[in-house]
């Protein structure tokens, strides 16, 4: 087939139609397109300038307008020339309105906005993440959304990256019968605890693994006897925290965070 042409026409910098067609191309193996942007379209007689030329490459156009007049005019046109068009927000916007009995604000480039403080805020959990990871810094538990707790090996570190990519920001401590228990952890808000349990065998095996990729010999750190007597130190502390205990075991890091953020969100 010929080359497909496909027209992002947007208020802003049409972002959100590129990604929404792009999901829509991968559905088609071998397709040829060519994608052609234009953003910050807010007037009518640049919208007019571009469906003129869109008429002599016969395009798909898909298109992010807020403005109800250029929607319609975009719509008159495109109907008249049996243009293929795909309005890539409206129809959202209109159900959330009926829905919720809400007049939308119709702001060209809010949703950017909006996404570029998600961006900020996901960039301040991450970093925050690895500051207060492994009690470093024990002030950070005041200031955490989540606090994890658990012995070594359970996934503390890597969940704190995971939680920090979703805005969330997590401080962890970890747990070792020669460790004193920071005292500012037992005054951290109900519910913000939450401990990492792991299967006995299995935890053996992830520290023998650690172990071997530092050119360490095994030890007494990856020995049954000295994990379990360290995961029922672990299962005491948090016992008298009172927080919720999740065995990582079986779980990716991504179930994981979903988890925690369920139970801290409660």
């Amino acid at each position: 087939m010929e080359k497909l042409c496909i027209y992002i026409i947007s208020d802003s910098i049409g972002e959100t139609a590129e990604k929404l067609t792009g999901a829509g191309l991968c559905q088609f193996d071998g397709i040829q397109f060519e994608v052609k942007k234009f953003p910050y379209v807010r007037d009518a007689q640049l919208l007019m300038d571009i469906l003129f030329q869109a008429e002599s490459e016969n395009p798909v156009i898909a298109y992010t307008l807020l403005d109800l007049s250029l929607i319609a005019a975009l719509k008159e046109f495109c109907t008249a020339k049996n243009i293929y068009h795909i309005d890539m927000i409206n129809n959202a916007v209109c159900s959330i309105s009926m829905a919720s009995h809400l007049k939308p604000l119709r702001k060209p480039g809010h949703f950017r906005k909006k996404m570029m403080e998600g961006i900020t805020q996901r960039i301040n959990a991450l970093d925050f993440a690895i500051k207060y990871d492994d009690g470093k810094d024990p002030r950070g538990m005041h200031q955490a959304d989540v606090v994890l707790v658990g012995i070594s090996r359970t996934c503390k570190t890597p969940l704190g990256i995971i939680l920090g990519s979703m805005g969330i920001k997590s401080a962890s401590v970890p747990l070792a019968p020669e460790l004193p228990v920071p005292a500012e952890l037992f005054s951290v808000k109900p519910g913000r605890i939450v401990g990492l349990a792991h299967a006995p065998e299995n935890l053996a095996a992830v520290r023998d693994e650690r172990l071997r990729y530092m050119g360490l010999p095994s030890g007494n750190y990856s020995s049954i006897e000295r994990i379990r007597l360290e995961l029922e130190y672990a299962r005491k502390v948090m016992e008298c925290l009172g927080c919720p205990v999740i065995d990582v075991t079986y779980r990716s890091l991504e179930e994981l965070a979903h988890i925690i953020v369920s139970l801290v969100k409660k």
